[in-house]
């Protein structure tokens, strides 16, 4: 009895750690990625800067543009987590009626919901999905450019570019169709890219391994074996390193065309929001006046 006294609270106690640390490393891992996610959109904010200045900076301008990062980052978290609890909450129910069909029986209540019902969700799921993700699209694309042109915050930035494009929101969907296309070009390139390298790169990382096996006394050495195992993980390492190094300036000139292009559009669309300096902007009185004969 003396050590079931002992035992038992000690593992509640080891219980409750246990817990406390898997939230703790939960709640870390969402500040960390949310860190990341403020970062990535600082440096965004940053290359706006540059286009606004002409001037070629990181630091500067990532610090000045972070407390607009911070929010712009807190509004596009917010839209994604609204829009995905109704596509849980469809998700959920589908994977309760399946369990509850493939059961026979009833599991949590939810299983009952007629399949009207159920269509229903899944369609609201899918319009909020879509509203969504045009707003974050909208938000990072356009709202961000004009937040950097005017010096403001998310919301101003909102209000601004709504007023100047309300009037034109048939612009604003052929943007976005021709943007998906255009991603989708960049995308491929990107990944020709990252799959041509990568068999490069693979090839080289096998007869470096075929290579490395002789003197171990085999292939099956490089799994059975302590300096095996070195040797494969060493391999692995640098070929992902090397994938990751080589493909970068694919991967970075396509992603500044895709800025460029939406920047661009911002300036056709509403002039006053797009953060390019004056020698960034063509202008029609840079052709001669007289083009008579000489």
């Amino acid at each position: 009895m003396g050590i079931g006294r002992i035992v038992g609270p000690a593992a509640e106690r080891v219980a409750g750690l246990d817990d406390a640390l898997l939230v703790a490393a939960a709640v870390g891992g969402l500040v960390a990625a949310f860190a990341l996610v403020t970062c990535s959109v600082a440096f965004r904010l940053a290359f706006y800067d540059a286009l606004a200045t002409t001037e070629v900076a990181l630091w500067r301008p990532f610090r000045t543009r972070f407390r607009q990062a911070l929010g712009l980052s807190a509004v596009v978290t917010a839209g994604a987590v609204v829009a995905a609890i109704p596509a849980a909450a469809f998700a959920v129910v589908v994977a309760d009626s399946a369990v509850s069909g493939a059961a026979g029986v009833k599991v949590g209540g939810v299983s009952g919901a007629s399949e009207v019902a159920v269509v229903a969700l899944g369609v609201t799921a899918g319009g909020v999905a879509l509203i969504g993700t045009v707003g974050s699209r909208l938000t990072l694309e356009l709202v961000a450019p004009a937040m950097v042109a005017r010096d403001v915050g998310v919301l101003a930035g909102w209000r601004t570019v709504w007023a100047s494009l309300r009037e034109s929101l048939s612009d604003v969907a052929v943007y976005l169709a021709v943007h998906a296309v255009v991603a989708a070009s960049a995308g491929i390139v990107r990944a020709v890219a990252v799959a041509s390298v990568g068999g490069v790169v693979a090839a080289v990382g096998l007869v470096v391994l075929v290579l490395a096996a002789v003197p171990l006394g085999g292939v099956a050495a490089l799994v059975e074996t302590t300096a095996g195992a070195i040797v494969l993980a060493t391999v692995l390492l640098c070929a992902v390193a090397a994938v990751a190094v080589l493909t970068l300036p694919v991967l970075i000139v396509a992603r500044t065309y895709l800025t460029a292009y939406e920047v661009s559009t911002l300036a056709g669309l509403a002039p006053g929001l797009a953060p390019l300096a004056p020698t960034l902007v063509a202008s029609d009185d840079s052709e001669p006046a007289d083009s008579g004969p000489v």
